[in-house]
This record gives structure tokens, C-alpha cells and sequence, in this order.
């Protein structure tokens, strides 16, 4: 079983899309390291995220307003990238760009749906 990193800040806003994105994931039998349900409350979260970073098949990040303003974010792709993970960048929001480390990487645009994409399961 594949086992995907699901990493995204979560705010209220953009908290139904990687729920859905994760349960989507599930019923279709991958493994997700979310890191919201993956690390209990006392827990250390950076050795939990870096085992998740070093073990996942693909890294999948949604990057929105409030992802691209979180320095955990951007080092967390830095661990990615030094795991030589696979990277698949997610674009929720139009008006915040890619960082230009990750601009050579074909991304999913899913700015104009994700608002619906929350809905879909």
C-alpha cells in the first residue's frame, strides 16, 4: 500500500478540502500520514512529520494564502526535497504563486474548484 503525505495548514476555510482529499485517499486503499490525526496531542510534531516526510511515497502539497505564509510549510518541502520525494503541489488560490524552488514542478491547479471540491464526498 502506497503511503501518501498529505500536508497542508489548516485554517477554518480550507479545512474541508484535504478532509475530503484524505478520505478520498482511504477509500481508495493509500495510506495517508495526515499529520493532524497522526500526532497525539503531547507528541513532538517535528521527528513525527520528518518519519511521515521519510516514508511516504508521494508528497502532496496544498498551497493556499495561509500555506505560503508558514516558514513549517517551506520546511517541510525542504525535507521533501532532500528525502527526494516526489512533490505534487496543489494551488488553491491564484493570487499566491508557487515559490520559485518549486515552479519547475507540473502542478494541480484546483484554484477555481476547491471551494467545491470540499463537497464532492
Amino acid at each position: 500500500m502506497a503511503t501518501v503525505l498529505l500536508l497542508v495548514t489548516l485554517v477554518k476555510d480550507e479545512e474541508k478540502l484535504p478532509r475530503w482529499l484524505s478520505t478520498a485517499l482511504c477509500r481508495s486503499n493509500i495510506r495517508v500520514f495526515f499529520a493532524e490525526h497522526a500526532v497525539a496531542p503531547g507528541q513532538n510534531l517535528t521527528p513525527q512529520i520528518r518519519q511521515g516526510i521519510a516514508a511516504c511515497d508521494l508528497f502532496i502539497l496544498l498551497w493556499s494564502k495561509h500555506s505560503s505564509a508558514t516558514d513549517w510549510v517551506r520546511d517541510e518541502i525542504g525535507q521533501a526535497r532532500a528525502f527526494q520525494k516526489t512533490i505534487l503541489p496543489v494551488l488553491l488560490d491564484k493570487e499566491f504563486a508557487l515559490p520559485s524552488f518549486l515552479t519547475d514542478i507540473k502542478h494541480i491547479d484546483a484554484s477555481e474548484d476547491a471551494a467545491t471540491m470540499a463537497f464532492k464526498c
